[in-house]
């Protein structure tokens, strides 16, 4: 381990350290399914921002508050 004086030697040893794994075509099918499966659900949520609750009640708040701060602030510089 003294005599690591190279980007090779430190390659081999991590080929050494690191072999690959081989899956069966049966496992890498069911990752593949569950991959699809989780980047629809992903894709089909951020799509609808909209529609969600708990989203679209933090922005209701913030636009209301909003108009009543300004509606406040044009009374009181009118008058």
């Amino acid at each position: 381990m003294s005599n690591i004086d190279g980007e090779e030697t430190i390659g081999k040893i991590l080929r050494q350290a690191y072999q690959p794994i081989s899956l069966s075509p049966c496992v890498k099918e069911q990752i593949r399914e569950r991959l699809l499966v989780e980047i629809e659900a992903c894709s089909y949520g951020s799509r609808q921002l909209w529609v969600r609750p708990r989203l679209m009640v933090p922005i209701l708040v913030s636009i209301a508050s909003g108009l009543i701060a300004y509606g406040y602030w044009i009374s009181i510089t009118l008058w």
